[in-house]
């Protein structure tokens, strides 16, 4: 398939059959072989249709507009802005000490605003009496903190997890403690902080816009982060491409 076959396509808007059961009885000699395997064409279909083998290019935006497509287009383009919004992991000490009192990490809290969820670890090397651990969430308007959940008691050395996940997930997260008999308890916590959903310069900050050389980010179309577009550019028309922060795109010759 060509250009001009598949823009005659288009502008007729008809489903393309290479041959039907009639004609396939009266001349089979006169079917290629090739055509066997091509299906009815519709507009509605979504379907990518590959009609030579797939070149692959890897093309860096920069902030200053560039040509990424140039004329005769063969063939339509398949460009992806690959992202990583998801699977980010961050590991965050918040004690690592001794006590013997109550006490909490709230001056030093941990901000959590931008995460799904949490996982806590305590790692407790030596420990008398019995200890009570509490996850605390703080109001966003009063700053004052409040009591989300009694995690667990813990009264023997050892490595213990909790899992937190979105509960009490706002704006900042703080772990307290107290002894609900006395002693004194030797311990860090660890907290680990999921999909985190990223901002500038990420995200938006992080879309490639097309269009002509004169494109701008507040005139191109934008591929976001994560996300592809389809194009099928007239035999003549130039692609240019511009992004807030320099950013990879695969571009596939479908």
């Amino acid at each position: 398939m060509n250009y001009w076959e598949y823009k005659k396509r288009l502008a007729n808007r008809e489903a393309i059959v290479p041959f039907t059961p009639e004609q396939f009885l009266r001349a089979p000699e006169k079917i290629r072989p090739e055509s066997i395997y091509y299906p009815k064409i519709s507009l509605a279909m979504d379907v990518v249709t590959f009609t030579r083998n797939l070149k692959t290019e890897i093309i860096t935006v920069s902030t200053t507009a560039s040509k990424i497509l140039e004329p005769p287009h063969p063939t339509c383009y398949y460009i992806v802005n690959p992202g990583g919004f998801w699977g980010v992991l961050t590991n965050v000490i918040i004690f690592n000490g001794t006590t013997d009192t109550a006490g909490n990490t709230q001056s030093n809290p941990l901000s959590v605003s931008d995460y799904r969820n949490i996982h806590l670890h305590i790692n407790v090397t030596s420990v008398t009496g019995t200890w009570e651990f509490i996850q605390q969430s703080r109001d966003p308007y009063s700053l004052e903190w409040a009591d989300v959940q009694v995690l667990g008691s813990i009264d023997s050395p050892d490595t213990y997890y909790f899992y937190i996940g979105d509960r009490g997930i706002c704006s900042y997260f703080a772990l307290a403690w107290r002894p609900t008999s006395p002693g004194s308890i030797t311990f860090s916590a660890t907290v680990s902080l999921k999909e985190e959903i990223r901002w500038a310069p990420f995200g938006m900050f992080r879309a490639v816009y097309l269009g002509d050389k004169t494109v701008t980010p507040a005139t191109g179309i934008p591929i976001f982060e994560g996300q592809s577009l389809t194009i099928f550019p007239e035999p003549d028309i130039e692609i240019w491409a511009i992004a807030y922060t320099d950013a990879k795109i695969q571009v596939f010759w479908l």
